[in-house]
């Protein structure tokens, strides 16, 4: 695989890292959230990254690490409000 394959899968985490910022921002302000369809996307990203060679792999881990972050953050936070 090539360099733009791990290019790929890190916008794409930057695009989901944006997406559960403003969730998060929304949720901060009592807005419904409408979450349909995350799973899939995470799934697709996810699965991205394990078709990656092993060092691009270990390139976008600490960008999908950061996601799980955000994800428990807003998950705690929907929890909580």
């Amino acid at each position: 695989m090539k360099s733009h394959q791990k290019d790929g899968v890190l916008a794409a985490a930057a695009s989901m890292q944006g997406m559960l910022s403003v969730a998060a921002g929304l949720a901060g302000a009592g807005r419904a959230l409408d979450l349909t369809g995350l799973d899939k996307e995470m799934t697709a990203l996810c699965s991205a990254a394990m078709l990656l060679p092993a060092d691009q792999g270990r390139a976008v881990r600490p960008a999908l690490i950061g996601l799980l972050s955000q994800i428990d953050s807003l998950t705690e936070q929907l929890r909580t409000a």
